[in-house]
């Protein structure tokens, strides 16, 4: 992200007329690995228009705490990788992401959820939030649409 970054996502939110509480902006764990230090400026400016900020893939790079600390990141997305393993006898590791994160002041959530196991699993661990064809299959606007404003 060049120093630009934040001052053009700015104008276009104003053009547009988005809130910026209605944006979440993900970065890969990779990309933090990259250059941490204009990432961290670029995410400061970004939080300071209200726009939140999800760390992706987590768990798949080389991310130490130290870095979720200095990261204003408000999500951490646990890798799916971890996710296919729950739930298994003995899995501590996603409660411990969850933990962990939730004690930076983080909402965490899981990506790949393919099974009711795996979700009801996330739910009783903590997981504030997830995705997977265990929710959803993707789907067209008009799907998704009618989806939303049907009654639960």
């Amino acid at each position: 992200m060049s120093n630009s970054y934040a001052q053009a996502l700015h104008q276009t939110r104003t053009r547009h007329e988005l809130p910026a509480a209605a944006l979440t902006l993900e970065i890969t764990e990779t990309h933090l690995a990259s250059d941490p230090a204009l990432l961290r400026e670029q995410a400061r400016a970004l939080r300071a228009q209200g726009i939140r900020i999800a760390l992706d893939d987590f768990g798949t790079g080389y991310t130490s705490i130290a870095q979720l600390q200095n990261i204003p990141i408000t999500e951490l997305k646990i890798d799916r990788a971890f996710i296919a393993q729950v739930p298994a006898p003995g899995m501590d590791l996603v409660a411990g992401i969850i933990a962990l994160a939730h004690e930076l002041g983080l909402t965490v959530v899981a990506e790949g959820v393919e099974t009711r196991a795996q979700l009801d699993h996330l739910c009783a661990i903590g997981c504030d939030r997830a995705q997977g064809y265990a929710i959803s299959p993707p789907l067209p606007i008009e799907q998704l649409e009618a989806l939303i404003s049907a009654d639960p």
